[in-house]
């Protein structure tokens, strides 16, 4: 009796030992998802900032897969047919480089499969997500446009300290005074490129490396992201009546080539001056007249 026991037990043990593996890689799977790409996308809820991953198993070949994860703009450079689809479907947004492993790829892949639903589920799923995107172009705004600016342009800190939005954006705007800046996209149609929904998908778990490095310790506020939000939607919506720099085109460079000309310029007048009237002959004529 004792020996049948013991046999239970140990065959009871290794079968939890068998499932801890599948248990840890779905768990490393959903806290990779959930970092990387829950931001962007949903899994059976429909369009986000890019699309439904939903069954995307079925619908891609993995190795596709692992390609365009590491580098989609690698791919749409190279003129896949499938990534330049994809890419002037959803308004040209380039979904940004992720630094994973195939393995660390093969565990969000599983996530995604076990949380996709069934394919009649899924189009049930997408009619009430579209019903309550339509319900969300509701005019309302939950957020101070007054007050995203001056989050924006800095003129109001973050709560937890984190850095300007300006710093590395531009909003074309009358109240922005000083172009913001040209390391990112510039967002003044942001609103119209990815939705209410997607501004504050991104707002709160920032997609791309550089702006997830710089708000990694300092967070936005739910009501920060709310002011942003309204903000970007009112520039978006009054861009044509701005007068404000278009950061879009070659402001910037040929801003930089034409100061860098004057400046020449100055240089050359002071230079050509001086030649004419040399310290040497302003004291000898001194001398000669005292």
């Amino acid at each position: 009796m004792k020996n049948r026991s013991l046999l239970l037990s140990i065959l009871a043990l290794g079968g939890l030992m068998l499932t801890l593996p599948f248990q840890s890689e779905a768990q490393s799977g959903e806290k990779l998802f959930q970092q990387n790409c829950a931001s962007c996308h949903k899994i059976g809820g429909g369009r986000l900032v890019g699309p439904d991953l939903a069954n995307v198993n079925d619908r891609r070949d993995k190795n596709w897969l692992y390609s365009f994860i590491k580098s989609s703009s690698s791919m749409i450079e190279e003129g896949d047919s499938i990534a330049k689809a994809q890419y002037k479907k959803f308004n040209k947004t380039r979904m940004p480089d992720q630094n994973l492993s195939n393995k660390e790829i093969d565990a969000v892949l599983s996530y995604i499969e076990k949380e996709s639903p069934d394919q009649s589920e899924q189009k049930a799923t997408a009619q009430d997500s579209q019903k309550d995107q339509k319900k969300e172009q509701a005019p309302k705004i939950a957020g101070q446009a007054k007050v995203g600016i001056k989050l924006f342009t800095g003129r109001k800190r973050f709560k937890n300290g984190g850095p300007s939005c300006v710093t590395c954006h531009h909003v074309k705007n009358d109240k922005i005074l000083v172009g913001g800046g040209r390391y990112a996209k510039d967002l003044t149609r942001a609103h119209d490129r990815l939705g209410e929904a997607g501004i504050r998908g991104m707002l709160k778990n920032p997609g791309f490396p550089e702006m997830k490095e710089a708000y990694d310790d300092d967070t936005l506020t739910q009501k920060e992201i709310a002011h942003l939000t309204a903000f970007l939607k009112k520039a978006d919506e009054e861009r044509l009546s701005q007068a404000g720099m278009d950061m879009s085109g070659g402001f910037l460079i040929w801003g930089g080539i034409i100061g860098i000309l004057i400046a020449f310029g100055i240089i050359a007048l002071v230079w050509s001056k001086r030649r004419r009237n040399p310290v040497e002959h302003k004291i000898f004529k001194r001398q000669s007249e005292g």
